[in-house]
C-alpha cells in the first residue's frame, strides 16, 4: 500500500514537470500545410458560439483580429465579410459555416484563406464570495481554394477570485452585476442600431452610451481573452506584413515572448480584501 501511495506520487511530480517543461522555450508556429505561402488577405469569420453569452463572438473577434493583424496579416473588414455571407449564402451565424465548403465561401468572399473560430468556454461563475472566469477557444486557418487546413490551435486560461472580508465580497459581486449590465447595454446599442435608420442612431448612442460609461466598458473577461488569444497567436504563421518579400519565419515576433507558457493548465487566483 505504501509502495503505491509513493508510486502514485512519483507519477504525478513527473506529471508536473512534463506540463513545466512544456513550458519552457518559445511557441513555434505550426505549419499543417506543406509548401506554405502567407495568403495575400484573409477574412476572419463569424465565430461559433458553444458558450451562453451572446456577446462573446463579436468581442473575442474584434480582438483575434488584432491578433492576426500583428502576425502580418491583412484581414477583409469584418462588416464586408457579414454582408456579403448574408447577402449571398444567408450566413448570420458562425454555427451555419459548416454547412457550407470553405471553397465556396472564399469565392464568394475573394480571399485566399479563411480563419475559423469556437468559443468553447467564455463564462464568470460566481458563488457566494467566490468567483471563477474561464476562456477557452479554438481557431484554424483554411486554404480558401483547396479547403486545406493551414493552421490550428486552441488555448484556454482561468482565473479564481476569492474575497476574505464583506468590502471584498461587495467588490466581486458589485463589479461582476456592473460588468455584465455594461454587456448587456452595448449589446443592446447594436442590435438597435443594425434595425433603425440613422436617426435613431444618435439618440441610442447618447442614452445608452451613457449608462455603458456609468457600468463600467471594459468587458470582466478581456484579460484572459487577449491572452488565450496571443497564445494562440504565437503559433500563427507568419504573414507577409507589409513586405511582399517576407518569407514564414519559423521564430515568434517579439509582441508574442510574454505568452510562451503553456496557459491550458494555468489557474491564477487572486484574494480580495479590505484594500
Amino acid at each position: 500500500m505504501l509502495r503505491d501511495k509513493k508510486l502514485l506520487s512519483k507519477i504525478q511530480v513527473i506529471i508536473a514537470l512534463l506540463f513545466v517543461l512544456n513550458g519552457c522555450g518559445g511557441l513555434k508556429p505550426i505549419y499543417l500545410s506543406p509548401g506554405y505561402r502567407p495568403p495575400r488577405i484573409i477574412a476572419l469569420l463569424p465565430f461559433n458560439n458553444q458558450s451562453v453569452d451572446l456577446n462573446a463572438p463579436t468581442f473575442v473577434r474584434r480582438i483575434f483580429k488584432e491578433t492576426i493583424e500583428m502576425r502580418g496579416y491583412k484581414v477583409q473588414p469584418q462588416k464586408e465579410v457579414d454582408d456579403i455571407l448574408r447577402a449571398k449564402l444567408s450566413i448570420t451565424d458562425g454555427g451555419q459555416l459548416t454547412s457550407v465548403k470553405p471553397e465556396k465561401i472564399g469565392a464568394v468572399l475573394s480571399v485566399e484563406a479563411l480563419v475559423y473560430g469556437d468559443i468553447l468556454d467564455f463564462s464568470i461563475q460566481t458563488i457566494g464570495v467566490y468567483q471563477n472566469k474561464i476562456v477557452r477557444l479554438r481557431f484554424k486557418m483554411v486554404d480558401a481554394k483547396t479547403g486545406q487546413t493551414i493552421w490550428e490551435d486552441e488555448a484556454r486560461s482561468a482565473e479564481k477570485t476569492a474575497a476574505t472580508s464583506v468590502t471584498g465580497a461587495a467588490k466581486v459581486l458589485g463589479t461582476t452585476m456592473a460588468k455584465r449590465a455594461a454587456g448587456n447595454v452595448r449589446e443592446g446599442r447594436r442590435q438597435v442600431q443594425e434595425t433603425e435608420g440613422e436617426a435613431s442612431k444618435s439618440k441610442v448612442s447618447s442614452s445608452v452610451g451613457a449608462l455603458a460609461d456609468i457600468a463600467g466598458l471594459e468587458h470582466p473577461l478581456k484579460t484572459l481573452t487577449v491572452k488565450v488569444a496571443r497564445r494562440c497567436g504565437a503559433t500563427i504563421p507568419r504573414g507577409f506584413g507589409e513586405d511582399a518579400d517576407l518569407k514564414p519565419s519559423g521564430e515568434t515576433t517579439s509582441q508574442f515572448e510574454s505568452y510562451n507558457e503553456t496557459i491550458e493548465y494555468k489557474t491564477e487566483t487572486k484574494i480580495i480584501n479590505d484594500e
